[in-house]
């Protein structure tokens, strides 16, 4: 990592930390004035954060893919940048960053331990479908997260603590926070079909097949038709609410697996291991 890089990279890790730590407590203590400079310090941490990663993007010469210092770092900027514009169109929502911002902290935490030396890709794995496939998983994954944390805020609104808590009070009711949940999973079911479509165009211009049914193929898949699952069970036997919630938690274990697991298992295709960042 460069020094500059760093500099750029652990004022934004600390803006971010301070901007969780406020969120948080406004939520334990019901504060709802601290949500707005919450919210100010988490936009100002996203300049520093862009700083660090157009610095490694020009030091390196592609995109924020090569390893997984540089995904975790990208997918939290695009995370925060989207929590933001969504707390900016409903201001009653803001207490997602309860959720998303403690959750982006850990990210660029476990990000930085595995891998932030830099990586060189060669010719073979660059290309615009590679840029589309791991665009789309970038937007799927962000889409999933906020998602996510519309449901958690849907299951304590409905709990006991919920009930007694004001700040949670103000949230929109629990249908609206139940349409918001199932909103941006499905526009995350979407964009995960986008990824694996783009991905195989990719892996047929670079290796000769369309699908090679590895490990993260495979899981993607199976991620795809966990959310299948979901939104068929929402649409055809009514799903909604806590059931609702639990699932998109259930679901999110797929994600995880999908984008942050399987990447780091030494793979017999040395092509896949070396863009993963080994």
């Amino acid at each position: 990592m460069l020094q500059s890089e760093a500099i750029f990279y652990w004022a934004a890790v600390t803006l971010y930390a301070i901007a969780a730590v406020i969120y948080l407590s406004a939520l334990v203590f019901k504060k709802e004035r601290w949500l707005l400079p919450a919210a100010i310090i988490t936009a100002v941490a996203l300049l520093p954060h862009a700083a660090a990663i157009l610095l490694r993007w020009y030091t390196v010469g592609h995109g924020p893919y090569a390893s997984s210092y540089e995904v975790l770092s990208s997918n939290t900027w695009l995370a925060v940048a989207l929590f933001l514009a969504v707390q900016f169109k409903m201001p009653k929502v803001r207490l997602i960053g309860a959720v998303i911002l403690p959750l982006s902290v850990i990210a660029l935490g476990v990000g930085f331990y595995l891998s932030p030396k830099i990586n060189y890709l060669p010719p073979s794995l660059r290309g615009y479908w590679l840029f589309i496939h791991i665009f789309f998983a970038k937007l799927a994954y962000d889409c999933f997260l906020i998602g996510i944390a519309f449901a958690v805020l849907l299951l304590l609104k409905m709990s006991r603590w919920g009930s007694a808590n004001n700040l949670l009070d103000k949230l929109p009711h629990t249908g609206r926070l139940d349409e918001l949940s199932y909103r941006f999973s499905a526009l995350g079911f979407l964009f995960l079909a986008v990824m694996i479509i783009a991905g195989s165009i990719w892996a047929n211009q670079a290796w000769g097949r369309y699908w090679g049914w590895d490990m993260t193929e495979t899981w993607s898949l199976v991620t795809w038709l966990v959310y299948a699952v979901y939104l068929h069970a929402r649409i055809t036997y009514k799903w909604h609410n806590q059931k609702s919630a639990w699932f998109l938690i259930f679901g999110m274990v797929f994600v995880i697996i999908t984008f942050f697991v399987l990447p780091y298992i030494p793979l017999e295709n040395t092509h896949m291991t070396y863009f993963r960042g080994k």
